[in-house]
């Protein structure tokens, strides 16, 4: 009974690192699948999928997935699939980390929400919002 409790145990942990570290992600083709994933899903293989299709709605809504994955994995919020951003940002307790979280999420909504046709211009002006809040993150 002590071995298998202590297997029990050594499985738990050691998903728990993989959770913690890059090298578990896998690489997901849908996007509702990597949504459901976030945790495991290679976001940056996606994001890259969608830019090379020229699907730049699509590519932002991944940008702001990378944001949540990359709180999460910092231990600034906690990700489930069924909170919202406005849940998010309340869980932020650094406040200027939160006041950019939520000029990035006001932005994002508007073009993922608001069905916006975005261009490859626009999308390289909304990406400057992400990519500041994510170095942000990791200061």
């Amino acid at each position: 009974i002590a071995v298998l409790l202590f297997l029990i145990y050594k499985f738990i942990l050691d998903n728990a690192r993989n959770l913690d570290n890059d090298e578990g992600l896998v690489f997901i083709e849908d996007l509702k699948e990597a949504e459901q994933n976030l945790m495991r899903a290679d976001l940056q293989k996606l994001l890259d999928k969608f830019i090379n299709d020229k699907d730049y709605r699509f590519a932002i809504r991944v940008q702001y997935l990378q944001v949540l994955q990359t709180l999460s994995k910092q231990k600034k919020i906690k990700w489930a699939k069924d909170k919202t951003n406005f849940e998010y940002y309340k869980e932020l307790r650094d406040k200027k980390l939160a006041q950019t979280f939520e000029s990035t999420t006001l932005i994002y909504e508007r073009a993922w929400f608001g069905r916006q046709d975005i261009s490859l211009e626009r999308f390289n002006a909304l990406t400057v919002y992400s990519d500041n809040l994510k170095s942000q993150i990791n200061e």
